[in-house]
């Protein structure tokens, strides 16, 4: 792939979940993602995360982080994980940007399966043959339209050894959530609710 821009691809911090799936998996991998474990460093700091972000940090290469550490159920705004910003912080030694991108969507591919969570039941596991199979249903056109994505970036945030990453992520936080796009859709939904 030859890009438009200047710009080199970005390793993704993905959800170990993801390294356990038979081809994809490894495909991430190859594509530069790194797997991390959710919830690792909740009392001290994940020797293996640090190690991992010191890599993928010294490589040079961008960093793509969702901080939120998983998909928000029902649309809200999740509380930003830290984890993974405290061992950057620690290691990178120098100032770091923090460029939050806010994506937004009419409607989601797995809606169904999210509302099946809101009602309580558990989530279903990842599986490389379901996405084959949305793939599939995709390239014969059987699956609904899903409406209009947006993409927003906010401004960037600064993170530096001596940053409160409390603040950090508050001002983060703030802009993703006025980076949120609310769509016509959206308000007909909400209308038709009212």
């Amino acid at each position: 792939l030859q890009p438009i821009l200047p710009l080199q691809l970005p390793q993704v911090a993905a959800d170990a979940e993801f390294s356990n799936l038979p081809f994809l998996g490894w495909a991430l991998s190859g594509l530069g993602a790194f797997f991390v474990r959710r919830g690792g460093g909740a009392v001290q700091p994940d020797p293996a995360l640090r190690a991992k972000v010191g890599r993928v940090f010294q490589s040079g290469r961008p960093l793509e982080v969702f901080l939120e550490g998983l998909r928000s159920r029902g649309r809200r705004q999740l509380r930003l994980r830290t984890g993974l910003l405290k061992a950057l912080r620690d290691i990178a030694q120098r100032t770091v940007a923090l460029v939050p991108l806010a994506m937004s969507y009419e409607l989601l591919p797995d809606d169904e399966s999210l509302f099946r969570e809101m009602c309580g039941l558990p989530r279903d596991p990842l599986r490389t043959s379901d996405l084959f199979f949305w793939v599939l249903r995709g390239i014969r056109g059987e699956l609904p339209p899903i409406g209009e994505a947006f993409m927003r970036f906010g401004h960037a945030q600064i993170l530096e050894s001596s940053s409160d990453l409390d603040s950090v992520v508050s001002a983060v936080q703030r802009e993703l959530v006025s980076n949120n796009s609310l769509t016509t859709l959206h308000c007909q939904a909400l209308q038709e609710v009212l």
